[in-house]
């Protein structure tokens, strides 16, 4: 090799395997023999050579990635590794623990690792950046990979290096986390930048990483050739299995293999480079029992030395020595197994209909585009051939030059109104469309939507999308990690929408492409000033390297200012300083093209024009109506025109003419009228149709239409009855400027008209289901007759105008008219503001709904003369926001989910009377365990300091360790604006007009809250500012620091007032007192002190924590003061006399933050515990924890009203809690009781009334069974309970437990009676004989002992078992008892003889429950190996196996009839089973931790279940055990009635209407049971039935009048369908059908009510349990009779009475 070629590259691929196995200590000791071997050949001396010398790239995933990390950059020593891995496996899974804890553990352990410098010679550490790792360790390539849901077909590369595409800025610890994450082991970890939201795992059989290796090196490697790759295995491979849906997950599982079956391709691709490719199998090694790590270390000895492995790893140490040239890294291309090949090719067309699908969420203007028609008449131009030529040109020259890194890459061009910006842009799109250089086009207009800002990053973004695959998958990417951009504001969107997905793009495909954006009419976007600034920042910065802009706008002064300041050297044209020489020449070759009239005609029209191509333009369509003039009138018009004399523009004096023949009428009334319809048009608040300006006006609308039609040449109409528009926004600027003369008008005052109008339309004509919507199964979107067509028909174009702009209208009022107008307004909100809401979500407008009730809420002049409004708009908003929050759209859920489920307040209760059959929230939930919370993630390389609320309470801001300054929105919890570069104390001025923030960077800032603009700097700061708060007259502003020193600034001038000297050590905390007086600050010297802000005087120093004081706050009142501190507690202080008045302790950590409620009533306090928790601050007692929170929460704070808390964390999440959940569902508090432990067993008594329970948590408790009521609860033992039961009669418990011996309990009194003595170890298993005379218990000391229930005597010790005793069981005849064991086996012996009559074998390992069917016959046993199985007593042998659950079977039951059977396991699901046919009938899952045990009720109705989770859940066993017998035809069902317990359906079969008295007979036959109602297509045809059909027996009749629509009924079958309801992901309550595709949705369910499983009857928990009362209540056809209106309240007063 000569001396200047590079050596063969030598890659690592290192597969992950479960960590029972310890494939990976495998792994470590096959690396240590080629290190020593590569040694030993190299002549180095032993114990010099590290991985990251012998290796150019390693690429691990799961514990394979953990290996390489180590082993890697770490440059880690075998032996260090090894003892880091052994440290980690035994403080994460010796010990049993749930996902959650284990994710905890896991964490600290690799932090552990990962920062202990004795491990490691470099100095790498848990924070350091994955991208940052190449500075430390330079010579190693390393990544590792994980799978994300979202891009099945290729795994997510963590590069500790630059890659094709922008590295995840997560760091070491979070990529090993990420890699290692696995379903069933650890809880998914959210992880990157760019993938915020995205959860990321592992999955089974994607857990070769050599297929990611291959495709890395070509990009990072180009022109390197290859001299060997190494793969080692590490445990069993097996097929790829994912929890996905429909066709997506399908396409993975068909094509799938597994990751040997890969390695073997590899190979055989790699068949003519002999010893290129090495795969070390090292599987198939199951370590026993417990785990010797000596027993891996045997096993990895004796692969290393067998011969063939030997021969491989001789050639692959050759050729790491040698480096011969093999292969180049561009060939790997093509090296890939053809199945991939193949997954890719399906996943791809998937994903692309994925991405087309998300895409469409894109909230695009289809009016932007150059080429979108004003109307079906009306075509925006481009230029007449011949005019305009230079400047096209220069536009073209400038677009197509090929200079990608081209820094002027904003063209600007810009004019007077009329000078032809708009027709030159459109033409200039034209050519570039042509050039294929054109991206996108947006041509603004305020008349349109396009002049909406919403619109205007969406529309780029997806035109870019359609052009660019790569721009395509990045920002889809961006929208399935943060749905909120979908509706976030314009700075976001510019950022997260173009700016990151661009740069992304960019990366993968090696460089930007130049294409062009053509912006028309920036300064009619409505926030057209803050995209300009946003667009030169991102230019200079880079950010949008390749793409160019054309932006063209009027003159505007600050749109002028910014180009001419950020890009001075941009290309900028003023159209309306070109000479007019030559715009003349355009002008006249246009009149030439457009008029037929002589040259001296055309020059003087010319000049008059002077200069505007939209006086030209306009002049056009004067002098060309559609009835043609006749010569006569067309002079008599052009001397007119040329009679004017324009004093200061030329279009004003041809927009007067036009006017004044219009319009100038000899009966001034008419005049009047004509320019009222006129201005009406300009102040519309959208373009209106004739319709609408006849109704706003009261005006005939023939009139309205013979204005429009007499000003034909500056108003035109889409289609026949369509919007009215403006030909050009001059005219509208002409119009609004007629403030004097004969023109003059008030606008103020016609808005007021306009509003009134509004305002009684709305009162008049809203109405419930005001569009006839006959299902409430139908989304909006699927309607037929199709939604628009339903509000022409039954809306109408007035309502729906009054309904959206009433407000728009009323603030442009003058104060006066607002306050007459208000109680109008209010009235309307009372009686008729859910029917508003229920138009504007017709109208798809929910989003202009909400902004309107939050202005209502915050608006002075309202809450100055109208304070009933606010409340009635913050329900409004309260509703509409969670209405919000559901993709898809059903508006008659507005009222059936949302209005039922809504918070109970005094506004929200006037609406709810009229609608007396809404589903109803049933808690039994502890308001100290309730809580509703929206995540807002905001980076995974960040985490949240500090947070403050706006003082209306409608915004947050938080600060962030990445120097980030995020303010949201409170009720959707959407990033309003992202600021960088200071953030580490933030807090709003008392106005909510400016916030401040304060940084480690020494400074002190002041920031426009609404733009995000920095107004002010505060320097000075000699050290890090910890602390900043404003006065409550925001006049001042305080800061602490690290240098000890309070500082006091003038908040105005920014001036430093004065410094107060006092603390020992840094400030932490400071805050003003409500009355601007005071100053109270907290430090690391463990001191409180209270200064006088005025004077800086020491008044208080406040002594009692021992250790730092992290927070500091006054109660509203100025009284007290609370502190949070690192020594776990919280002090309340009275803040006059410096007195300590009491301690708050519960948090197990640091308290990090503290804060009063705005009523003083609360505190909140968050600690490094994760946890959140609300104190009562009189009496100090914890009354709230909220948990959820992954980090330490750092900031909380309550909103101005109270009703909410906001929290951040160091897990990269902002949390917005609902302080108030727990009073809106809880009518009374009460102490909820709950195991504190994994419940171990649970069962019923012999008639079903109780429930026993035993736990860990060493207690037995018995409930009752309907209510979930604790009735005892005693403490059983000093050690943990494994098992009881009670006797036949129900008069006493037996219990086993870890103390060898074996309870019997007096069940009435909860006495332990006595002991059974005699094993020596755990009793795992105890049982009654049926009798009651006998107990049998089994144990770990491997018998079975039979003792006399009456005596405690031993009757019988059972021997011959080889190991653990796990569980027993006595035949129904008392004559045999069956015991499962850790030897795999199941013996039968007879209790007479003591003999075993059967050894039952067939499980591959231990066996843990056992149990006799009711007649004795059969055995089902479930095991470790996660199996069922069934026995034939009599004849030893297997029956059936069940296969489902994925891990061990820990407790199995047959029902009382004998027909089923149900299995709980660490899977933490119950499985039932058909006991005949072994088929699999159903799941049950809502347990988060394993199941241990299970039971069916006597009665077969109900199933119990005891979990690690902590929980009972009773189970509807009818829900999971009755399969499909709904008698139902294959028609639409089309109504559902609900009655009392959501358990039975009974449509009706009757060919004509049947007697009420017949119904009533079969109501009474079924009282106490549920009644749902399912009618079918077939029955439409039927005559109207009877309103008593849906009433329950136990309920009043419903009169006929209720009934709004026929309900008909067709047939009669009773039958349980209550497995047909479940609750989806997406929290919709559906119905669903067998062997139909079609899911009806019943209810939503809101976030805090979830997870809801209509299948679980109760659930015994210390959280509580909600559940939701659906009787009475109607969906589907006939679901408006939830509503009853004053006739039908009237006809129900009239029958009671």
């Amino acid at each position: 090799m000569s001396s200047d070629e590079k050596p063969g590259l030598a890659l690592l691929s290192l597969d992950g395997g479960s960590w029972e196995n310890h494939g990976a200590l495998t792994q470590i000791h096959v690396v240590e023999d080629i290190l020593h071997k590569y040694e030993m050949d190299n002549n180095l001396e032993e114990g010099s050579a590290r991985v990251s010398d012998v290796f150019d790239l390693i690429v691990g995933t799961g514990t394979g990635g953990l290996v390489g990390c180590m082993l890697g950059p770490l440059r880690m020593s075998t032996t260090d590794a090894k003892e880091a891995y052994l440290r980690i496996y035994a403080s994460n899974f010796l010990a049993k623990r749930q996902a959650a804890e284990r994710a905890e553990t896991l964490k600290d352990g690799l932090r552990s690792v990962l920062d202990s410098g004795a491990c490691k010679p470099t100095n790498i550490s848990s924070t350091t950046k994955m991208s940052s790792i190449g500075k430390f360790s330079p010579t190693c390539k390393f990544a590792v990979t994980a799978m994300t849901a979202a891009n099945l077909s290729k795994p997510v590369m963590l590069r500790g290096y630059p890659g094709r595409s922008s590295p995840i800025q997560c760091t070491l610890l979070d990529a090993l986390l990420a890699t290692l994450s696995d379903a069933h082991i650890l809880p998914p970890i959210a992880l990157g930048e760019t993938i915020v939201e995205m959860f990321v795992a592992t999955t089974t059989g994607r857990c070769n990483p050599t297929e990611a290796l291959l495709e890395e090196t070509p990009s990072i490697f180009d022109g390197r050739t290859i001299s060997s790759i190494l793969n080692i295995g590490s445990g069993r491979p097996s097929p790829v299995s994912l929890s996905g849906q429909g066709n997506f997950a399908n396409a993975v599982l068909d094509l799938a293999k597994s990751c040997h079956a890969v390695s073997q391709s590899m190979e055989a691709r790699f068949s003519g480079h002999p010893g290129l490719f090495l795969r070390l199998d090292v599987d198939g090694f199951q370590c026993s029992g417990n785990f010797q790590p000596g027993e891996v270390i045997s096993h990895s000895r004796a692969y290393l030395a067998m011969e063939e492995v030997r021969r491989h790893l001789d050639g692959l140490i050759h050729s790491l020595k040698c480096r011969p040239k093999r292969l180049n890294a561009n060939q790997l291309s093509g090296i890939q197994p053809g199945i991939l090949g193949k997954i890719d090719d399906t996943l791809n067309s998937v994903l692309s209909a994925e991405e087309s699908h998300i895409l469409e969420k894109l909230n695009i203007s289809l009016d932007a585009p150059f080429t979108a028609a004003v109307s079906a008449n009306v075509q925006r131009q481009s230029c007449t051939p011949g005019t305009r030529i230079a400047i096209l040109q220069q536009l073209l020259d400038w677009s197509i030059t090929l200079e990608p890194e081209l820094k002027n890459s904003l063209f600007w061009l810009y004019g007077l109104a009329g000078t032809g910006k708009t027709t030159i842009l459109r033409d200039i799109c034209e050519r570039l469309q042509k050039e294929n250089i054109l991206a996108s086009s947006y041509f603004c207009s305020i008349q349109l939507s396009s002049g909406d800002s919403r619109h205007l990053i969406p529309t780029i973004t997806k035109h870019l999308a359609s052009r660019l695959r790569t721009f395509k998958a990045a920002i889809v990417l961006q929208i399935i990690n943060d749905p909120d951009l979908l509706s976030a504001t314009l700075a976001p969107q510019f950022e997260n929408l173009l700016c990151k997905p661009w740069k992304a793009a960019a990366n993968v495909q090696n460089g930007s492409p130049t294409m062009v954006v053509a912006i028309d009419a920036l300064d009619e976007c409505d926030r057209g000033e803050e995209f300009l600034s946003l667009l030169l920042d991102a230019i200079d910065n880079g950010q949008l390297e390749g793409l160019r802009f054309i932006v063209t706008s009027r003159p505007v002064p600050r749109l002028l200012a910014k180009v001419r300041t950020l890009r001075p050297d941009s290309p900028q044209v003023s159209l309306h300083e070109v000479p007019k020489e030559e715009v003349g020449g355009d002008i006249k070759r246009y009149f030439e093209a457009n008029l037929v009239l002589p040259p001296p005609r055309i020059k003087e029209l010319v000049a008059q024009a002077d200069g505007l191509f939209i006086y030209a333009s306009t002049l056009v369509k004067y002098l060309s109506p559609t009835q043609p003039l006749t010569s006569t009138e067309l002079e008599e018009r052009l001397d007119n025109v040329l009679a004017q004399k324009p004093e200061r523009s030329s279009i004003n004096s041809l927009y007067k003419q036009i006017v004044d023949v219009a319009l100038s009428l000899d009966d001034e009334q008419v005049r009047r009228r004509r320019w009222m319809i006129l201005r009406a048009i300009i102040c519309a608040a959208e373009p209106p149709s004739v319709k609408v300006v006849s109704g706003l006006l009261g005006v005939d609308s023939q009139v309205v239409a013979a204005v429009v039609e007499s000003l034909y040449s500056v108003l035109f109409t889409v289609g026949a009855g369509g919007p009215i528009y403006i030909f050009h926004a001059s005219f509208h600027d002409f119009i609004v400027s007629c403030v004097k003369g004969a023109f003059w008008w008030h606008p103020p005052s016609l808005h007021c008209t306009l509003a009134q109008s509004c305002v009684t339309e709305m009162a008049a004509s809203l109405r419930f289901n005001i569009c006839g919507l006959e299902s409430s199964f139908i989304p909006d979107a699927n309607l037929d007759p199709p939604l628009e067509e339903r509000i022409g028909r039954h809306m109408g174009d007035f309502l729906a105008y009054a309904s959206r702009n009433w407000w728009n209208h009323i603030k442009r009022c003058d104060e006066q008219s607002q306050s007459d107008i208000l109680p109008h307004v209010e009235r309307v909100l009372e009686e008729k503001g859910i029917f508003w809401i229920e138009a504007m979500s017709l109208l798809g407008d929910i989003r202009g709904c909400k902004e309107i009730l939050n202005e209502l809420m915050t608006a002075p002049s309202i809450i100055r003369t109208a304070p009933a409004i606010p409340p009635l708009a913050s329900q409004a908003a309260e509703l509409v926001s969670l209405y919000d929050t559901v993709p898809v759209k059903i508006t008659s859920h507005l009222y059936l989910s949302f209005l039922a489920l809504a918070e109970e307040t005094k506004e929200s209760l006037r609406w709810r009377q009229d609608f007396p059959s809404l589903p109803q929230v049933l808690s039994q939930q502890a308001s100290s365990n309730l809580d509703c919370q929206l995540v807002v993630n905001v980076r995974s390389d960040v985490h949240v300091g500090t947070m403050a609320f706006s003082p209306d309470g409608m915004r947050w801001s938080a600060g962030t360790s990445g120097n980030i300054i995020l303010i949201g929105d409170i009720r959707s919890g959407a990033v309003l604006l992202t600021l960088e570069g200071h953030a580490d104390s933030v807090a709003f001025s008392p106005d909510g007009k400016r916030f401040i923030s304060a940084s480690w960077g020494r400074a002190v800032r002041i920031w426009d809250a609404e733009s995000g603009q920095l107004l002010q700097s505060l320097e000075g700061r000699t050290s890090y500012v910890n602390s900043i708060a404003s006065s409550p007259d925001g006049r001042l502003i305080v800061s602490g620091s690290e240098d000890k020193i309070v500082r006091i600034w003038n908040a105005e001038s920014g001036k430093h007032l004065q410094d107060l000297d006092g603390h020992k050590s840094q400030v932490n905390s400071v805050v003003f007192s409500p009355d601007g007086k005071c100053i109270v600050s907290g430090s690391r010297d463990k001191i409180i002190i209270i200064w006088n802000a005025e004077s800086g005087a020491r008044l208080q120093k406040l002594e009692g924590h021992t250790n730092d004081v992290c927070a500091v706050a006054f109660s509203p009142d100025g009284k007290y003061i609370v502190s949070g501190s690192y020594d776990r507690s919280i002090h309340i202080w009275d803040s006059r006399s410096g007195r300590l008045l009491s301690k708050l302790k519960g948090h197990t950590s640091f308290v990090f933050a503290v804060a009063f409620s705005p009523d003083g009533g609360r505190i909140v306090s968050g600690s490094d515990d994760c946890t959140i928790r609300v104190w009562d601050s009189q009496s100090g007692k914890q009354i709230q924890l909220l948990e959820g929170h992954q980090g330490s929460v750092c900031p909380v704070a309550f909103s101005p009203n109270g009703r909410c808390i906001i929290s951040g964390s160091q897990d990269s999440t902002v949390r917005i809690w609902d302080a108030d959940f727990g009073k809106r569902f809880q009518k009374q508090s009460r102490r909820l009781h709950g195991h504190r432990g994994p419940v171990s067993c649970v069962s019923f008594s012999p008639d079903g009334k109780l429930i026993l329970s035993l736990s860990y948590d060493r207690t037995i408790c018995i409930w009752d069974a309907q209510s979930g009521r604790q009735l005892q609860e005693f403490k059983a033992s000093t050690t943990e309970l494994f098992s009881g039961v009670f006797s036949p009669d129900g008069k006493h418990i037996v219990s086993g437990s870890r103390n060898d011996t074996v309870g019997v309990w007096d069940a009435e009194s909860g006495k332990l009676l006595r002991n059974l003595e005699g094993h020596r170890s755990s009793v795992s298993s105890v049982a009654f004989s049926p009798d009651g005379k006998c107990v049998v218990s089994g144990s770990w000391d491997k018998t079975v002992c039979i003792w006399n229930a009456e005596s405690g005597k031993q009757l019988q010790r059972l021997k011959g078992r080889t190991s653990y005793v796990n569980s027993i069981s006595f035949s129904s005849d008392g004559k045999h008892v069956a015991s499962g064991s850790w030897d795999k086996s199941i013996r039968i012996w007879h209790v007479g003889s003591a003999k075993q009559v059967q050894k039952l074998e067939g499980h591959t390992d231990i066996v843990y429950s056992v149990a006799f069917s009711p007649d004795g016959k059969t055995i089902i046993s479930g095991s470790k190996d996660t199996t069922v199985r069934l026995w034939h007593v009599e004849a030893g042998r297997q029956l059936r196996e069940l296969k489902g659950h994925t891990s061990i079977v820990n407790s199995v039951a047959f029902s009382p009839d004998g027909k089923y059977i149900i299995s709980g396991s660490w899977d933490h699901t119950v499985r039932v089973w058909d006991a005949k046919s072994g088929k699999h009938f159903q799941t049950l899952e809502g347990h988060t931790g394993d199941v241990l045990s299970v039971a069916f009720s006597p009665d077969g109705n109900s199933i119990i279940s005891g979990s690690w989770d902590h929980t009972i859940r009773i189970w509807d066993a009818k829900y999971s055990t009755k399969l499909g017998n709904i008698a139902l035809r294959t028609d639409c069902i089309h109504s559902v009635v609900f009655s009392e317990d959501v358990k039975r359906v009974i449509p009706a079969n009757f060919d004509s209407i049947p007697d009420v008295s017949i119904l009533q007979r079969i109501m009474q036959s079924l009282r106490g049971e549920q009644v749902m109602s399912l009618f079918t297509s077939k029955s439409l045809k039927s005559k109207r039935a009877s309103a008593d059909l849906h009433i329950q027996s136990d309920k009043p009749l419903v009169p006929a009048s209720k009934q709004r629509s026929p309900v008909p009924s067709n047939t009669l079958v009773t039958s349980q369908i209550s497995r047909s309801l479940r609750c989806r992901d997406d929290g919709w309550l559906v119905l669903s059908r067998e062997g139909a595709d079609e899911e009806l949705p019943i209810l939503w369910i809101p976030p805090g009510l979830r997870p809801f499983d209509p299948s679980v009857l109760l659930i015994i928990s210390r959280k509580g349990f909600n559940s939701i009362d659906l009787a009475g209540c109607v969906f589907g056809q006939g679901w408006e009779q939830c509503y009853v209106g004053d006739a039908e309240k009237k006809a129900m007063e009239s029958q009671n009475d």
